[in-house]
């Protein structure tokens, strides 16, 4: 055995992804999965980090704040873990629960994965990462935010210390459509600027499209990961109607739409007209073009029409 120091900042950075990026939870019909991907390295301008141990524990039950589900036997023991090294080295996994088995599935608050090179200690360098990869997690059945308990065992002397990183935590949704609150972000923008249009509404199992103007419908991807949902408008040059189409799939795997709409008002915006008709003046302070498919008519400047006006 070491002797460990008193916790203390840790020296390993961590990153955390997940798949998909927002966690769905569990039906009593159907146990939704997900991954967890855990990496682990040294920051860019620290020095190199020895390393004995890496710890991850999952929090287990019924609750807002848990994870995996154990409602129903075993489920924690369907995860799978694949520890990457970058440099190739095999890392050894070892699983434990909280109570120690034997205790019941049910009984069961905690799954811990223990994650140590073989060699008994290891050094991360600029070039190391290590990935622990946690795939088919049972999620459970109630929405919240789900913390995890992340250590590591390090030293960058002598001294050894068990360090906490974090905090992280993963979201879990639930199964229900939402899609509300379709506004803009800045509704009135000066000639040429672009917005950010937001929504309330469920990233998952729901697709949207964009439509404005003439312009074809466009499929939005790369949405964040849990409302608001957002996403950049083109630069605008005239007072714009979007539309959003929200589309999911009914029980019969037909495709169902749901429509909101918001304007974003221009500032001296563009004129697009086939008739402009004035029945006083129209004053032109740069440059106005008539019909060029009939005849090419340009008035430069200050151009003013006075009186009964139609253009076409």
């Amino acid at each position: 055995m070491y002797q460990l120091a008193a916790a203390s900042v840790a020296l390993l950075d961590l990153v955390y992804e997940t798949t998909p990026a927002l966690f769905t939870i569990s039906t009593p019909a159907e146990t939704k999965k997900g991954t967890l991907f855990l990496t682990f390295r040294r920051p860019a301008t620290s020095a190199n980090v020895r390393c004995r141990k890496i710890v991850v524990t999952l929090p287990v039950g019924s609750n807002a704040a848990d994870l995996v589900g154990n409602t129903g036997g075993a489920e924690a023991d369907d995860i799978d873990d694949y520890p990457r090294d970058s440099t190739g080295l095999e890392w050894n996994v070892e699983r434990q629960t909280t109570p120690a088995e034997p205790a019941s599935p049910a009984e069961v608050t905690a799954i811990t994965f223990i994650c140590t090179p073989p060699s008994g200690e290891t050094t991360f360098d600029a070039s190391r990462e290590f990935t622990l990869i946690l795939s088919s997690i049972p999620i459970n059945r109630t929405a919240g935010a789900a913390p995890l308990t992340v250590s590591e065992t390090t030293t960058a002397g002598t001294d050894w210390s068990e360090r906490t990183l974090g905090p992280s935590a993963v979201e879990k949704a639930g199964n229900e459509f939402r899609f509300q609150t379709f506004s803009c972000v800045d509704p009135r923008v000066a000639h040429g600027r672009s917005t950010v249009l937001q929504w309330d509404g469920t990233p998952q199992n729901t697709e949207y499209y964009l439509f404005w103007d003439d312009a074809p419908a466009k499929r939005l991807t790369g949405l964040p990961a849990r409302p608001p949902l957002t996403v950049t408008t083109h630069e605008l040059t005239r007072t714009t109607t979007f539309v959003l189409n929200a589309q999911t799939k009914n029980a019969a795997g037909q495709t169902v739409h749901h429509y909101l709409s918001t304007t974003v008002t221009v500032k001296d915006p563009d004129l697009l007209a086939k008739t402009l008709a004035a029945a006083d003046k129209v004053d032109v302070h740069d440059t106005f073009v008539a019909d060029r498919t009939n005849a090419s008519k340009t008035w430069a400047r200050a151009t003013t029409f006075n009186g009964d006006v139609t253009i076409t």
